[in-house]
């Protein structure tokens, strides 16, 4: 069975359109920025096996998704070093809405949760342009 990962990205949408006003606004707007960082990451992954970007050991590695944007940041290849950027940046907006505590509001919440879906928009949008 195939799986499409941007309807992940549609899935953040969802929440995030969901969650402003919801009653379980915080964990709609916080499933949202997961959602968006792995959309972009499996994308980004599957991108980067069709490519040859990565070794098969680097594959199974226990940092699979930091070894991902380490590749991407280094390379000189178009594109590439904005996505590893935005990707990291994505993973520590993902690590902290799955992890951590520290909204200062619900406003603050779908800020975040705003910016890691237009970020990973811009993300997937250079993917699909690099394949």
């Amino acid at each position: 069975m195939s799986f499409y990962w941007s309807e992940y990205f549609d899935l953040a949408n969802e929440l995030l359109n969901e969650g402003k006003g919801d009653t379980l606004n915080e964990a709609k707007l916080r499933s949202a920025i997961s959602r968006a960082y792995y959309a972009v990451y499996n994308t980004a992954d599957k991108y980067a096996d069709a490519k040859g970007i990565r070794s098969f050991q680097e594959k199974i590695s226990g940092s699979r998704h930091r070894d991902l944007i380490k590749k991407f940041k280094n390379s000189n290849a178009k594109g590439h070093k904005q996505l590893g950027v935005d990707l990291n940046r994505l993973l520590n907006q993902r690590i902290d809405a799955d992890y951590h505590f520290n909204y200062r509001s619900s406003q603050d919440l779908t800020n975040q949760a705003e910016i890691s879906i237009s970020r990973a928009r811009t993300s997937l949008i250079v993917i699909t342009d690099l394949s």
